[in-house]
């Protein structure tokens, strides 16, 4: 008799243990993806992404890279302005700067980082002696990078970035990204160091 009870409660066991998987192996199925649903939702993702990057384009060039040549070109002035232009599919970078006596402008071609054209001018006698070099003289250190700002201003509003700014306001240096969306055309300021949105400024 005792036997018999061995084998029942074995038996039931065994019976328990078979539904427990059995009940696991379902919920597997059903909470697990296929490899044909992942494949298609990887898919998705890179599509999204693919159209992304392709809305959004940058030039070649990277604001270091533009500042390095101006700075080759001028080595002894300091930048007060960088504009980005991507008028006519032709991308230019416009860099001014200054020194204690001269103010300086170089054009600069953002797909092949050469010079295209070069002034100098002199500064009128209530600039000169460093005066005017030390009101707009740029704060470079720890400079946002292109990208950076581009994909901050793209999350205030919705469209195509088209044109960027490098300048200087009430002691602080901020890039400004012009965002355009059909007729629509938002403009956002953007502390170049810390990257804090300053403002957001509509033109409907």
């Amino acid at each position: 008799m005792k036997l018999s009870k061995i084998i029942t409660l074995t038996a039931l066991g065994f019976g328990l243990a078979s539904v427990g998987v059995l009940a696991g192996c379902q919920d597997d199925k059903a909470t697990s993806a296929t490899p044909t649903e992942k494949t298609e939702t990887a898919k998705t993702t890179e599509n999204n992404n693919a159209t992304n990057d392709a809305t959004q384009k940058l030039p070649k060039v990277t604001v270091a890279e533009a500042i390095d040549t101006y700075q080759k070109e001028f080595p002894n002035s300091d930048i007060t302005s960088i504009e980005l232009d991507s008028s006519f599919s032709k991308w230019y970078y416009q860099v001014e700067g200054v020194d204690d006596n001269k103010e300086y402008e170089v054009k600069i071609d953002a797909e092949k980082n050469t010079v295209k054209d070069s002034s100098d001018k002199k500064l009128d006698r209530d600039d000169q002696n460093g005066i005017k070099r030390a009101e707009d003289k740029l704060d470079l250190n720890k400079l946002a990078s292109l990208k950076d700002v581009t994909d901050i201003a793209l999350t205030k509003a919705e469209g195509t970035a088209t044109d960027w700014s490098l300048d200087k306001e009430l002691n602080v240096t901020y890039w400004s990204v012009t965002i355009e969306n059909g007729k629509n055309e938002t403009e956002v300021k953007i502390n170049a160091s810390s990257k804090e949105v300053i403002e957001i400024e509509q033109d409907n």
